[in-house]
């Protein structure tokens, strides 16, 4: 291999954690500055060992390990066909795991991620447009609105 080669990311489990506010630390310091927040959250990924932010620096490059106890991204807008993310990624409607806490709090599972996102003071009123009441009943694209006690946010339960 030569000098110039692009090395294999190396691994590591960090000490950033997302809370169930969906609020970013490290360690138990609260992540405020928002050009890193707006870097962790571009660069997620998900592989077997779980969520990640990938790093590359020069020819090396690192997958940061994170510990998920609350949404990771925020859906900022629902227009007809998708709910976008902060981060820029669209996630299409149809298909989708919407679920509501007991506090009526919309979560959307994000299955490239295995990870929930939250909704924006506006995701959520944009959300309000696509929810259908029939007979006393809530609907979402023609599915019956499932509400949970709690959301495990390690899995999609």
């Amino acid at each position: 291999m030569t000098e110039d080669a692009i090395q294999p990311p190396r691994e590591e489990f960090t000490d950033i954690n997302v809370d169930s506010k969906g609020d970013w630390f490290t360690k138990d310091r609260l992540i405020t500055n928002e050009k890193v927040l707006t870097y962790f959250k571009d660069n997620l990924h998900y592989d077997e060992k779980g969520l990640y932010i990938f790093n590359r620096f020069g020819r090396f490059s690192e997958k940061g390990y994170i510990k998920v106890n609350g949404p990771v991204l925020k859906v900022i807008r629902v227009y007809e066909e998708i709910f976008l993310l902060e981060n820029g990624l669209q996630v299409p409607i149809k298909d989708v795991r919407l679920v509501f806490n007991a506090e009526l709090h919309p979560y959307l599972y994000l299955s490239s991620f295995k990870a929930w996102a939250s909704f924006s003071r506006q995701g959520y009123l944009q959300l309000g447009d696509h929810i259908k009441e029939i007979d006393d009943n809530f609907f979402f694209e023609n599915k019956a609105l499932e509400i949970v006690n709690s959301i495990d946010w390690a899995s999609a339960l």
